[in-house]
């Protein structure tokens, strides 16, 4: 029990903290709105974004500060510094402070950077009109919104045009619009110059607090037994003549190093506003339908999804990358995964990269450079078509995209609505839309140029690829013509190692973990019969002389890890590699054992010519046995590959398109086209194996090509039929081969 000193004690302080609290208050209610758009700017260092969005209250600032313990009774300082600088000095009163005594202070307790004090100052002294010509010099790399000199700079930072080490582009901008600002960033340098001195000072052998700080150049010399690093700052340096030269010197911060995959995600994501996670989500809408998207509030449950869907691992940061990189977050692309925009910009270049659609980064510029009232008029042109209820005020372009989508008036290859209206609202728009046009014409004009003139002239009507699909090409091939060809390397692929390569044959039986971890996913039956596609696969391709190694009942991180696993063997003595995956699957995706999807496009990405390079020229082949929808096609006890589930409807979802890169050299077969099951005889296997296995047997040995053996494939499955469901089945091949592929037997 207490004594009755420890009781007083207590009550003493919960009155002294009421008390602050009360001050705080009156603090509080004494600032207006403009108070706190300045506070919160100042305290961006400090606190994360997303968190400041939620302020609409100094209280809710000052709440952030004390949970951080940066505010307190006993400490109130960074508080009155806020309040110093914002020149809200008569509130200095209520923390018992003068503004004499702040000003003495700052000097050692200074808490706001120099940095951040350079552009709340810059942002006080540019005008309305000042910054309408900033703007206007920067037009091209800004967005079409309405914005203030706070907000302008904010998004100078967020795209890594200036930071503490960068202040060019102000320097620029102040030199053309207003001159006399020039003067704060000259004092700025100075005094940037002047801390890093201080931070390295007992380098140099000079006391920093009794002497006055110098300024340092490159190649000022420091004892070759001296520290290159300190606390807050790291040197570069290079070694000559036994001393260290100063390259150069940056801030530091320890913090930042050596992150897991966890603390970089959240720390991304504590920095990511509303808007930022609402444009992610848009770019990500390929790989995560909405079904799934509209239970993601922040961030973190965004990178969670795409986890799950293995677009984000922390040996592959790509997709993060290029979603980063297109909503302009070039500041968190750099400090946190230290690529640089014109890092990313060489990598998108390079064919088969690029994980967003050209469609949906062209939908976002769009909705980048639409104000508020061309926004309206959008909305107003669309009233027809999407129920008013629908397009209410707080509805961005984005969303609007997405309802077109859902309603099927907007589309890869589907503009005309768009186009009608950006006609009527903002011809300038109207250019970005043409020239993705012509960007689909010329990508799909290279691709029919890099293949075989005899590869393209047939249509493939056989295999009814999905309306629209852009990645679908014509297959056709003329098995008269091949008594040349096979000795002319350049329109035949080379087929003569023994083994020809690796032929991986993932086979899924069991889901019952599925069924227990994965609600979705509760009445998913066991594949039945999938032993028999095993036995024909191992004796088909053995017989074409591959090296073959079984998978049984793998889960989704399993099969991505073992694929990795030959991405990184040595395949310069084989000359292909095939890889078979039997499962259950879903449009876009095939199912692990344990219910948890795989991105198809992923499992054939791993084997790009950089990151797989002893497989560069050489067919990488995967047959996909998995239903990719639960949809029938129209037209011995079958099952099929997915659940039939009301709840697994995704007409609101666009269709997956990309299954393999843009690069040379991949042949995908899918047992059936987007959106539909595939049929599998738990006594006789699947349609779609058992008659690849057949005829790779019977027409290999008589000289007959891959592509032409599946057309015939085609053939064959689409005669079956599916009594009980009036049910079809269209095998889909997809692929970049530029030669002939033949399986010879000797």
């Amino acid at each position: 029990m207490a004594s009755p000193s420890q009781s007083l004690n207590s009550t003493l302080d919960d009155n002294r903290q009421v008390n602050f609290r009360e001050k705080l208050l009156i603090i509080d209610l004494s600032l207006g709105d403009r108070d706190v758009e300045c506070l919160k700017f100042l305290c961006r260092d400090y606190i994360t974004l997303r968190k400041l969005e939620k302020c609409s209250r100094a209280l809710d600032i000052f709440e952030y500060l004390l949970q951080q313990e940066l505010l307190s009774e006993g400490d109130p300082f960074f508080l009155a510094e806020l309040l110093y600088t914002i020149e809200q000095k008569i509130l200095l009163q209520h923390l018992d402070y003068t503004r004499e005594q702040v000003k003495c202070q700052l000097q050692t307790r200074r808490r706001v950077s120099h940095f951040r004090n350079l552009l709340y100052e810059l942002s006080e002294g540019i005008s309305s009109e000042n910054l309408k010509s900033m703007i206007f010099l920067l037009k091209e790399s800004l967005p079409n919104v309405q914005m203030t000199s706070r907000s302008f700079l904010t998004y100078l930072e967020k795209q890594a045009k200036i930071d503490e080490d960068n202040v060019t582009l102000l320097e620029n901008l102040c030199q053309k619009t207003v001159p006399n600002l020039m003067e704060k960033l000259d004092k700025y340098k100075r005094e940037r110059s002047q801390s890093m001195v201080r931070a390295l000072g007992f380098y140099f052998s000079f006391d920093v607090l009794r002497e006055e700080a110098r300024e340092v150049a490159a190649a000022v010399k420091v004892p070759g037994s001296a520290s290159v690093s300190s606390p807050t700052a790291k040197v570069f340096p290079f070694f000559q003549q036994n001393v260290w030269h100063i390259v150069d010197v940056i801030a530091f911060d320890e913090g930042t190093n050596h992150m897991d995959l966890t603390q970089c995600l959240y720390k991304i994501g504590e920095q990511l506003g509303s808007d930022d996670l609402a444009a992610l989500k848009f770019l990500s809408r390929d790989h995560i339908p909405y079904r799934k998207q509209e239970p993601i509030k922040d961030a973190l449950m965004l990178f969670q999804r795409l986890q799950e869907k293995r677009m984000l691992e922390e040996s592959n940061l790509s997709f993060l990358k290029e979603l980063l990189f297109q909503v302009n977050r070039l500041d968190l692309l750099l400090n946190y995964l230290d690529t640089s925009e014109e890092e990313m910009k060489r990598e998108l270049q390079i064919p088969g990269r690029a994980q967003i659609s050209a469609y949906r980064i062209l939908l976002f510029q769009i909705s980048e450079d639409v104000n508020k009232v061309e926004l309206k008029d959008f909305k107003f042109f669309l009233s027809q078509e999407i129920a008013k209820c629908k397009l209410d005020d707080d509805m961005t372009l984005l969303d609007i995209f997405v309802e077109m989508e859902k309603r099927t008036i907007l589309g890869e290859n589907n503009l005309d609505t768009l186009k009608r209206i950006c006609e009527q609202v903002n011809k300038s728009l109207l250019k970005k839309i043409y020239d993705y046009e012509e960007l689909r014409k010329d990508s799909e004009r290279i691709m029919r140029l890099e293949r075989d003139p005899d590869e393209f002239s047939n249509d493939m009507s056989q295999s009814l690829p999905e309306e629209g699909s852009s990645e679908m090409l014509a297959m056709s091939d003329s098995p008269g013509e091949q008594g040349s060809e096979l000795q002319t390397s350049d329109t035949v692929y080379r087929m003569t190692s023994k083994p020809r390569g690796y032929c991986l044959i993932f086979n899924n039986y069991d889901f019952s973990i599925a069924r227990e971890q994965v609600p979705e996913l509760h009445s998913l039956k066991d594949r039945n019969g999938t032993h028999l596609d095993a036995e024909a696969l191992d004796k088909t391709f053995r017989e074409l002389h591959f090296e073959i190694v079984h998978y049984r009942d793998q889960t989704a991180k399993g099969i991505c890890e073992v694929l990795k696993s030959y991405q990184k063997k040595d395949h310069k003595t084989k000359d292909c590699f095939i890889c078979c995956i039997l499962t259950h699957g879903n449009k876009g995706t095939i199912y692990g054992s344990d219910g948890q999807e795989a991105p198809i496009y992923e499992l054939t990405s791993y084997f790009t010519g950089s990151k797989c390079p002893s497989l560069v020229g050489k067919p990488k082949i995967f047959f996909i046995q998995a239903c990719q929808g639960d949809k029938y096609q129209r037209g011995i006890a079958v099952e099929t590959d997915s659940e039939q589930r009301e709840a697994y409807l995704e007409a609101d979802s666009s269709p997956q398109k990309r299954y393999i890169p843009d690069e040379a050299d991949f042949l995908l077969g899918m047992a059936t086209v987007n959106n539909c099951v595939s049929y599998r005889s738990i006594v006789k296997g699947t349609w779609y194996i058992q008659s690849l296995c057949q005829n790779l047997r019977e027409r290999c040995p008589r000289g007959e090509d891959i592509l032409t053996i599946l057309t015939k494939v085609n053939f064959e499955v689409s005669k079956k039929d599916d009594k009980q469901n009036m049910g079809k089945q269209m095998p889909q091949p997809t692929f970049t081969l530029r030669k002939k592929l033949f399986f010879p037997l000797n």
